[in-house]
């Protein structure tokens, strides 16, 4: 109905209950729990009723259906029949990703690491999901529903200053927050002329300070997120800092 009362209007039609209404943010569609299947589910439609989508299927009882608005997002990947777009994105420790699901068909954006970090479920066309990345990683991520369908997060090292004398105190970041629960951050380093070795590993700490140890040229680092049962991201490009 309409806000003074008027305008009465039936939504559902249906013999088994409609309830627990909410509002999206946007006032387009309402989100509800019905019984019409058998068992407690959560169900979105469009203002007037049309559009009817069911949102979850499970032994158990669904309830309590609310909205929140999706956070702004530094990053944006389109999610369209046959592609993620772009297929690969660079952001830094903290950046938020927003996927835009344009459809035709209904996709998901998964985490692959074997993490769980992320998962969209399934989207239809013109939702969106969004997450932000707390650690510098490579994060592969699929759509379960089109296996073709692949991409990748790349989360970057950050290293302040970009360059510097044998004395420079640099800060190198990988992450914009300690490690939570059960995780770790793995550091790694590239001296000139050399090849990457663990520099620290196990880290709980979102970043360090570094001196030059092996004269002057490029040093670069990469880090990782790992889980206690020993899933990881991979390793991204590395960030470099010059030495002179």
């Amino acid at each position: 109905m309409a806000p003074d009362g008027t305008g009465v209007m039936p939504l559902t039609s249906n013999r088994d209950a409609d309830t627990e209404p909410a509002w999206s943010p946007d006032g387009t569609k309402i989100a509800f729990v019905s019984e019409r299947d058998g068992n407690t589910e959560i169900y979105t439609m469009e203002a007037d009723g049309t559009d009817l989508l069911r949102l979850t299927s499970t032994p158990e009882e669904e309830r309590m259906p609310d909205w929140a608005p999706v956070p702004s997002a530094n990053v944006t990947v389109t999610a369209t029949d046959n592609a993620f777009t772009p297929g690969s994105v660079t952001a830094r420790p903290g950046d938020r990703v927003r996927w835009r699901f344009a459809g035709p068909s209904v996709h998901t954006a998964t985490d692959r690491t074997g993490m769980g970090l992320f998962g969209s479920g399934s989207v239809p066309p013109g939702g969106s999901y969004a997450f932000a990345f707390v650690s510098a990683g490579s994060y592969p991520y699929a759509c379960l529903l089109h296996s073709e369908m692949r991409g990748a997060i790349e989360i970057a090292v950050l290293a302040r200053p970009g360059s510097g004398g044998q004395s420079t105190e640099f800060t190198i970041t990988w992450a914009d927050t300690a490690a939570p629960t059960r995780f770790v951050y793995d550091v790694q380093l590239k001296r000139p002329e050399s090849t990457f070795i663990d520099w620290m590993t196990g880290e709980s700490a979102g970043a360090a300070t570094f001196v030059a140890d092996a004269g002057r040229g490029a040093y670069v680092f990469r880090a990782r997120l790992r889980n206690a049962g020993g899933d990881a991201s991979d390793y991204p490009r590395g960030t470099s800092i010059q030495v002179r």
